[in-house]
């Protein structure tokens, strides 16, 4: 029978070997191992210092660029967007500071801005839907209405568009018979200069001629060529009627009624929330079908966000993920950034309309700033010694 003074011995036993056991290893690593692994510390030491000088002299670098990008930014873009005029449309959860930013831009471009539009959350809330189609019932007609029965945020899109920027299109969708509507045009068109082609897909027209939309990428956008900068055309009394109703009921809010409208819009975006419930989030088709609308009806249409909103679930994304949006509408990713802000205005000019191109530094960028719209890069002269024999 094993007793208590057996336990004791054997307790004592084992930590007698484990004390035996440090004195023994910690001699054995005193010698070659030791002296490598302290070198080897002092390697990875000196390494990761390095690392954060260059780090430290990258972000340095950057500031710099951007500073000087800010410094220069209202020569670069002065004069771009003469005579011009250009309404602003924040989404939901859209920093004010951007477009507060690319409204001073806008400004330094020549541009007059008609009005800041801030759309609320519950407009592209499904919860709201009902009470949103209410409200379309009781206002006016688009001149050019696309959207099927039903469709609400389509139908919503097409009425805002219109009470901001006019509309000057005239519908070439193919009805279900296979014809084409005639024209309609609002009281309050472009300029007779600017022309506009409809898109080759109908608007919101289903695959199996149920009347319901497919996607946003049903709707029918229009590529328009550039308008002549003509006088102002002022705001008809349906369109006041419109905006005043979305503002009081909630859908929207203004900093002040326009009194004209506009011929270029901007939509700024909202960084990418953070967390994705899928791998694939479902597109915001109300704002999706608000910028489609604001193209089709004659505007230059340029979606804006700061960095972080062509990241999964950012509006500039879903617009770039769009087959039929990213041909016709640019986006820029980094307009936080008078990079950014720089090429908004660059995709908004004249020499940029019918065009379209995906720019700054996130995901889907094509390039940091449009070619079109710069102006033709002069040919340095060559040195003396080579211009001549």
């Amino acid at each position: 029978m094993i007793d208590f003074k057996y336990h004791v011995v054997s307790i004592v036993a084992v930590f007698l070997a484990l004390a035996v056991g440090i004195v023994l290893g910690t001699n054995v690593l005193s010698g070659d191992v030791l002296s490598n692994l302290k070198t080897q510390t002092n390697d990875l030491r000196k390494e990761a210092q390095d690392l954060r000088a260059q780090n430290q002299q990258q972000q340095n670098q950057l500031s710099n660029d951007q500073n000087f990008a800010q410094a220069i930014e209202p020569t670069v873009v002065a004069g771009k967007l003469s005579g011009e005029r250009v309404v602003v449309i924040s989404v939901p959860d859209a920093p004010k500071s951007v477009r507060d930013a690319a409204v001073k831009t806008l400004t330094y471009a020549g541009a007059t801005v008609t009005a800041k539009v801030d759309i609320a959350s519950n407009y592209d809330d499904p919860k709201q839907a009902a009470t949103l189609d209410e409200l379309l019932k009781t206002l006016g007609t688009p001149a050019f209405d696309p959207t099927a029965a039903g469709d609400v945020p389509a139908r919503a899109a097409a009425i805002l568009a219109s009470a901001l920027v006019g509309s000057n299109t005239a519908s070439t969708s193919p009805t279900p018979d296979g014809t084409t509507p005639s024209s309609a045009s609002s009281s309050s068109t472009k300029p007779s200069s600017a022309k506009a082609s409809s898109a080759a897909k109908s608007a919101h027209a289903s695959p199996s001629g149920s009347g319901s939309p497919t996607s946003v990428s049903d709707a029918a956008v229009t590529v328009t060529d550039s308008p002549v900068v003509g006088a102002p055309r002022p705001l008809d009394t349906t369109s006041t009627e419109v905006l005043a109703g979305l503002t009081k009921a909630g859908f929207l809010k203004l900093d002040q009624q326009p009194s004209q409208f506009a011929d270029l819009a901007v939509v700024v975006a909202a960084t990418a929330p953070a967390k994705q419930p899928t791998a694939s989030p479902a597109p915001d088709t109300s704002l999706l079908d608000l910028i489609a609308a604001l193209q089709r009806d004659g505007s230059r249409t340029v979606v804006v966000g700061p960095v972080g909103s062509a990241d999964a679930g950012g509006l500039v994304a879903q617009v770039r993920a769009d087959d039929s949006l990213s041909k016709v509408i640019s986006a820029v990713d980094n307009a936080d950034l008078a990079t950014g802000r720089i090429a908004m205005v660059f995709a908004l000019t004249p020499g940029a309309a019918g065009t379209a191109g995906q720019y700054g530094s996130g995901q889907g960028a094509q390039a940091l700033l449009p070619t079109a719209g710069l102006g033709p890069t002069p040919t340095p002269p060559l040195p003396p010694s080579l211009s001549s024999p």
